[in-house]
């Protein structure tokens, strides 16, 4: 009788959370939390790249997703009598080649949108000049301060706001809509993966012709079919709600923003059932194999005992012991 209670008072709660939480006089302190909690931190590396005459490549790899923006800055120090080559390319079946340009110096700012899912690598070759000497090779080399932004990292807010001439609070509220989206474009991601790996859901077609039309007519007859799926937030037709309780652009963009963090919560909690579903499952394979461990065991000790006692009956029987 407990449970049904405690858990009606913990969904009252969640909600009550949930209106504080988006209420007008709680967007500052929402957006510092949402920033604190999805910003996503730059990150660079530096690394020195030898010359050689025909020199290997050296790649750095991120997982994208497709259509995701990749910003590339490659810092390429000095370096006499060397030639720096750089190449993006993916590791799609296609083996996609993105851009490659030659002898890159200074700062090189590239830009590239992923076509496919997997990983885009930023490929580097430091060709040393053929007229040096082979002795004077290993002491050749340059280094290079290389920094990646995918997705919402990628996008210049700056140069988005003073283009639409959004305020602070709404340039803010832009990027934490992107980078949501980041995060329910790869709850997605992982949720089909699940669904390939363990059934397979879909939307069948079937067009049928006419039983009264010829045999020979069947090849020419076809439609056209433009298929658009939306899901949960996705789904919901926020200019309309917005019209129907006239809410303005910013309390549209939080009511927006509340479907798709509840749909973040209800993936989180499904992922989290999975988890003790997989756990039990675990847990009660464990139980068995060691009960089978267990029951194996007495089996061959009952196994062995009747042995002795057979064994000592038939020696018995032909008077080979007393």
């Amino acid at each position: 009788m407990t449970r049904p209670m405690a858990r009606h008072a913990g969904q009252h709660g969640f909600r009550c959370i949930l209106r504080s939480m988006f209420s007008p006089t709680s967007v500052p302190f929402l957006l510092l939390t949402l920033f604190t909690l999805f910003a996503q931190p730059v990150q660079a590396i530096k690394f020195q790249l030898s010359a050689y005459k025909t020199p290997p490549a050296k790649c750095i790899w991120n997982a994208v997703h497709p259509n995701q923006l990749v910003i590339v800055t490659a810092n390429v120090g000095k370096g006499d009598r060397q030639r720096v080559d750089i190449e993006i390319v993916d590791s799609s079946p296609q083996k996609n080649q993105y851009l490659s340009k030659r002898n890159i110096n200074g700062e090189t700012r590239l830009a590239v949108t992923s076509h496919a899912e997997g990983e885009v690598g930023v490929c580097f070759r430091n060709y040393l000049d053929k007229d040096l000497p082979s002795e004077d090779t290993p002491t050749r080399s340059r280094i290079i301060d290389l920094d990646i932004d995918i997705g919402a990292d990628a996008v210049d807010y700056n140069a988005i706001a003073a283009q639409e001439s959004l305020s602070g609070l709404e340039t803010e509220m832009r990027k934490l809509e992107e980078i949501v989206k980041e995060i329910v474009d790869e709850m997605d991601y992982l949720k089909k993966r699940e669904q390939r790996f363990s059934s397979t859901n879909g939307v069948c077609f079937r067009n049928y012709l006419d039983k009264d039309l010829p045999s020979e007519d069947t090849p020419t007859r076809s439609r056209i079919i433009d298929l658009d799926i939306d899901i949960g937030a996705d789904a919901v037709d926020y200019n309309a709600i917005a019209a129907q309780e006239s809410l303005s652009g910013l309390e549209t963009e939080m009511r927006k923003l509340e479907g798709i963090v509840k749909e973040i919560v209800d993936e989180m909690d499904y992922l989290k059932k999975r988890e003790q579903r997989f756990s039990s499952t675990n847990e009660s394979t464990n139980k068995r194999v060691q009960n089978f461990g267990f029951y194996t065991f007495l089996t061959l000790i009952g196994l062995g005992v009747w042995q002795i006692f057979h064994l000592r009956s038939y020696f018995k029987r032909k008077y080979l012991i007393d």
